[in-house]
């Protein structure tokens, strides 16, 4: 029986690869020879049975085929293999029972021929271009641009587009509570890549103007527009609702031109309801009473009879026009015509005319008449005295005055009653306040007539 003590160096080779970012396509190729000698020494005592050191140096390399393809999907570019040799001493103690019975002598030549072959593929990102320029900008209704949302370079075509708040699809979006994410399928960009296809890009828009303003409520467009190398545009027009949740009321106040001489604009009104109670005739100017514009039952704003330069306004015919805007968006409205009159302009009397100026009548006939009216101010009466060119009186017509538009209209007959003559007319309007104040205006007029006219 011997123990046998057997010292053997083995050397680990390990490989660990490190992910890196590199596209490497690898192949190795590995040939390897190992030589191992092998002898033995046995000392023998016969005929008895003897213990028996044998020293066996070994030394074993075995070479194994060995086919190996490695996969690596990487993020950027290189992959290293790193080959690390650990030297390992093993001591192995080993009870040896060995019977001889002759002396043996054992040369033992052993060659391992080993062929490995290695084929590591690695993936390798190339680097994105962006040829194309995208532009999202926001329009009023007015079609003003009020904010350029982004304007980018891109790879990749526009393709759905989806609008939404707080995640949520939607048309209409109130920046007091959440702002508006455009979502675009289809393009990266310098800030947004790596999904390439399938990538979805986010651009936000706060519902503010590019001076740093609120947007107020209303229809906007979302115009997206991208730019190719060769200038070449596409665009897609997108609508969204910008809404508010205070409840505000505006009245607005339009001169018979259409022009906006003056805005007026409560905020958090209460009720849904609009009863604009506003008088027909209204005054302003020095010694006019105070003026509240009435758009809702217990609600109304006081207005200065100013327009929106600080001026008072001139007589005339406006229309007030009432909007109210309620928490959810919608806009009711109501208008109303009036008659405004400027007591401070100094005058009584206001927008005198004539109609039809000239009067065409036929020769013989017994009808046709003349239309004079003025604005005023005041209640009274008024005088109106008409003369030919001679100076001579042919009519004279008394009437009482309101306040507001008032006029006569006149038969163009003397006062005996016989028809006037074709020519030239001078009109005196006289108007003769309540209070003892009067002012007088003249005007002329012509009456035509025609042989045969209309027949």
């Amino acid at each position: 029986m011997t123990s046998t003590v057997t010292e053997t160096n083995t050397y680990t080779y390990t490989r660990t690869a490190t992910n890196t970012y590199t596209q490497t396509m690898t192949m190795t190729f590995t040939s390897t020879y190992t030589y191992t000698p092998t002898s033995s020494s046995t000392p023998t005592f016969s005929p008895s049975t003897s213990p028996t050191f044998t020293a066996t140096p070994t030394c074993t390399v075995t070479v194994s085929p060995t086919d190996t393809r490695t996969f690596t999907p990487t993020g950027t570019c290189t992959n290293t293999p790193t080959f690390t040799a650990t030297p390992t001493d093993t001591r192995t103690a080993s009870p040896t029972d060995t019977y001889t019975d002759s002396p043996t002598s054992t040369n033992t030549y052993s060659p391992t021929p080993t062929h490995t072959y290695s084929c590591t593929p690695t993936i390798t990102v190339t680097p994105v271009s962006f040829p194309y320029i995208l532009s999202i900008e926001a329009y009023n209704e007015a079609g003003e641009k009020v904010r350029i949302i982004t304007q980018s370079s891109i790879a990749g075509d526009v393709g759905d587009i989806a609008m939404l708040m707080n995640g949520v699809t939607t048309t209409a979006f109130n920046p007091d509570t959440g702002s508006l994410e455009l979502r675009i399928k289809g393009i990266q960009t310098p800030d947004q890549y790596g999904g390439g296809a399938d990538q979805t890009s986010s651009f936000i828009w706060n519902g503010y103007s590019d001076s740093g303003q609120e947007v107020t409520p209303g229809l906007y467009y979302i115009k997206i527009s991208t730019t190719d190398t060769y200038g070449h545009v596409n665009t897609h027009i997108e609508t969204i609702q910008v809404l508010k949740l205070d409840q505000t009321a505006r009245i607005n106040i339009y001169n018979s031109a259409g022009e906006l001489v003056r805005r007026l604009e409560t905020p958090n009104v209460s009720g849904t309801s609009i009863s604009l109670a506003v008088d027909d005739v209204i005054q302003v100017g020095k010694n006019a009473p105070p003026i509240n514009l009435q758009y809702a039952a217990g609600a109304s704003i006081p207005w200065d009879g100013l327009n929106s330069s600080g001026r008072t306004v001139d007589s005339g015919i406006y229309e007030i026009q009432v909007e109210l805007n309620t928490a959810q968006g919608f806009k009711i409205m109501a208008s109303k015509t009036v008659t405004i009159l400027n007591a401070g302009s100094g005058g009584i009397v206001q927008e005198q005319k004539i109609y039809p100026n000239p009067v065409f009548i036929t020769d013989g006939a017994t009808t046709g008449y003349a239309t004079i009216k003025w604005l005023t101010a005041a209640t009274g009466e008024a005088d109106i005295s008409i003369y030919n060119i001679a100076g001579e009186l042919i009519k004279g017509i008394n009437t009482s005055i309101t306040a507001g538009i008032t006029g006569i209209q006149w038969d163009l007959t003397t006062n005996g009653g016989s028809r006037v003559a074709g020519g030239t007319y001078v009109v005196v309007i006289n108007i003769r306040k309540d209070t003892g104040e009067h002012e007088i205006k003249k005007l002329k007029m012509a009456v035509v007539k025609v042989n045969g006219l209309g027949e």
